[in-house]
């Protein structure tokens, strides 16, 4: 009996010291580079080539930073055009530096004493009767329809609930202010035979709560996404027209020129000096 109970102790004192070893290696940073040398196997496990450089996390100081995180562009693509999407990929982040006020946890409102996201490129490619993104996730196993089907079911269950619950559920949350916000240098390119960059408008905030965050962010989002709404019917349009007849092709690339503005609205106007490159990028493309 007291062989078995010397054994259990000392099985038990070998948990216990992993377990405080591992501790310490995530409290003193080890976190980090874990994840950096974790993440790219598991994801190439799933189908998808993902690259970290550089991962710091700091749970007790409440930081994270993330540089050189980059996504490869789905393998068929690579393959059948190595040129163009083994060397640029679909996605790269230069910079993501977010840093909690941990003295905040535990009141009412957390503060957020910095958020920086620059060094943004991603690329969205309409090629080989299909785009990057829809093929990558079928290469992961995640059919673009059915992930498609699935976040149309879970916004028509949030829409659906009672007032009262959903009273209850912001009655819950705590407030959350930021600080500083910065965003810049970020871009999405999108390509059809040529790339066509557009360069996403610069934001910097200084404490504000997170709603009045995520409308800015909207606000200054939603020209660039309604721009690419438009640009992308109007690619899909001129691309059949063309190759039906040259003459024709350009009369009816006119109307659609004409009609991807009426779906812009004044909200191209916020995009700038993108919108204008994007406008006659497309415009070289199809003369």
């Amino acid at each position: 009996m007291k062989k078995c109970l010397r054994f259990l102790w000392k099985v038990l004192l070998t948990v216990l010291v992993i377990i405080a070893v591992l501790l310490a290696v995530v409290l003193c940073g080890g976190l980090g580079p874990l994840v950096k040398w974790c993440v790219p196997p598991i994801a190439k496990h799933m189908g998808a080539d993902v690259a970290i450089e550089r991962c710091v996390i700091l749970p007790l100081g409440g930081y994270v930073c993330l540089e050189g995180l980059r996504v490869e562009n789905p393998k068929s693509f690579r393959e059948q055009n190595a040129e163009v999407y083994a060397e640029t990929p679909l996605a790269k982040l230069g910079k993501l530096e977010v840093d909690v006020g941990m003295r905040t946890l535990f009141k009412d409102e957390i503060v957020v004493d910095k958020v920086e996201l620059t060094g943004i490129r991603a690329l969205y490619a309409f090629d080989f009767e299909t785009t990057n993104v829809d093929a990558l996730l079928d290469e992961m196993g995640l059919k673009p329809d059915e992930t498609a089907e699935e976040a149309a079911a879970e916004e028509e269950v949030v829409t659906t609930k009672e007032p009262e619950a959903e009273a209850k559920d912001t009655a819950s949350q705590k407030k959350v202010r930021i600080a500083y916000l910065h965003i810049e240098d970020n871009s999405v390119t999108m390509r059809k035979f040529v790339n066509i960059p557009v360069a996403l408008p610069p934001l910097t905030l200084e404490d504000k709560d997170s709603a009045s965050v995520i409308d800015s962010v909207k606000s200054t989002v939603e020209p660039v996404i309604n721009l690419f709404k438009g640009a992308g019917q109007m690619i899909g349009d001129g691309v059949g027209v063309v190759s039906d007849a040259i003459a024709p092709g350009v009369e009816l690339l006119g109307d659609g020129v004409s009609k991807t503005t009426e779906v812009l609205g004044d909200g191209a106007k916020a995009v700038g000096d993108g919108v204008k490159a994007l406008g006659d990028g497309v415009m070289n493309l199809f003369k």
